[in-house]
């Protein structure tokens, strides 16, 4: 796993460079994502290890295309990945249907409450702040991300916390207006 997880921030860290100029993304989304899946599986139980992968892979399909599909390439490259560095085929199976989320399994939602929590407790919005070109077009993305980001938080200890932070982050993003 930790092969893995070096080579899926290399990949993150090289397309940081070659988009942004400074590296960002793995550390304050993807890392963040893994962290927070692996305190909701000790809480809420799951396989660990398929969570793990699933959430070093789940945005692998940004890099160099954007969002638009990046699901579908997140499953596709997670899966050539994995094949690479030894995990059988059931693994990458059980790793798809996580990212994919088309299942409503204990895993799924660990992800899916991971990633949010990803955006909300790392410098996520900042970083997106320092890429983007247009303050207000930021804000508009800002609050409604912070909005779709909750809802797909799964545990109610875990809503509870990140409304907290979204409320701070909200008056942050409205400030001005």
């Amino acid at each position: 796993m930790e092969k893995l997880r070096k080579e899926v921030k290399e990949r993150f860290d090289r397309a940081d460079m070659e988009y942004c100029g400074f590296r960002w993304y793995f550390k304050e989304h993807v890392a963040t994502v893994e962290k927070e899946s692996e305190k909701l599986c000790e809480k809420y139980g799951g396989d660990a290890e398929v969570v793990k992968a699933a959430a070093l892979l789940h945005d692998i399909g940004l890099i160099g295309k954007g969002r638009e599909g990046h699901v579908k390439r997140s499953v596709e490259r997670g899966k050539k990945l994995l094949d690479k560095h030894g995990f059988n085929e059931e693994f990458q199976e059980k790793v798809a249907e996580i990212i994919k989320q088309e299942k409503d399994s204990k895993e799924a939602k660990i992800l899916d409450t991971a990633d949010a929590l990803g955006h909300l407790k790392s410098m996520h919005f900042f970083g997106k702040a320092a890429i983007t070109q247009d303050l207000e077009e930021f804000r508009e993305w800002g609050l409604e991300k912070l909005d779709n980001d909750l809802n797909r938080i799964a545990f109610e200890d875990e809503k509870d916390e990140a409304e907290q932070i979204a409320e701070v982050l909200r008056e942050q993003l409205s400030y001005s207006r």
